[in-house]
């Protein structure tokens, strides 16, 4: 699964950086992005039954306008058992970018924090709800494609004192404009 995850995030960089075009052109022209988040391909792990394994799956869209980026995003937790899969918890949200600078020509470094809601859909059929707020920035590979490290706190509100009400998440996206 690894090896298929690292082959996924290689033929989708080197398809992008292979064909770039020469002539720079402002980023923020360019009004939507895909995401591909990499801390979740990579984050397939064996759970305590060995019969058993886990892995996340992101899918994210954003929107572009000026100094503001509208991030829509379905985070699932899918669990392996008997070569079945089963969708442990799904998280729908919504966030925010506030650029602090508008990536003009030639700028390759955009930094930016975010604040967002979400909604949780437990196994357990828990309905949760929480927010996030967090800091990162955009590095122009090309002018399609941008590596983005960030880090999130995630604040999830509880009513079960057995629950974790709080994470902070570090993930590395790449995300092709167009």
């Amino acid at each position: 699964m690894k090896i298929l995850s690292a082959l996924l995030v290689f033929s989708f960089l080197f398809f992008n950086i292979a064909f770039a075009k020469r002539r720079r052109v402002s980023h923020f022209q360019r009004k939507h992005t895909i995401i591909l988040n990499t801390q979740n391909l990579f984050n397939y792990y064996n759970l305590e039954d060995s019969e058993k394994s886990s892995a996340k799956i992101n899918l994210s869209y954003a929107y572009n306008s000026g100094n503001f980026e509208v991030q829509p995003y379905l985070e699932t937790d899918l669990v392996q058992a008997n070569k079945k899969f089963k969708i442990n918890t799904m998280l729908l949200g919504l966030n925010l970018h506030f650029n602090f600078i508008e990536n003009r020509r030639g700028k390759r470094w955009v930094p930016y924090a975010l604040l967002g809601a979400n909604y949780v859909r437990t196994a357990e059929r828990l309905n949760l709800f929480g927010a996030e707020t967090g800091a990162g920035f955009k590095y122009f590979l090309t002018s399609r494609l941008a590596m983005n490290p960030e880090v999130v706190y995630r604040r999830t509100f509880v009513k079960k004192p057995a629950l974790p009400d709080w994470k902070i998440i570090t993930n590395i996206n790449f995300r092709y404009y167009f």
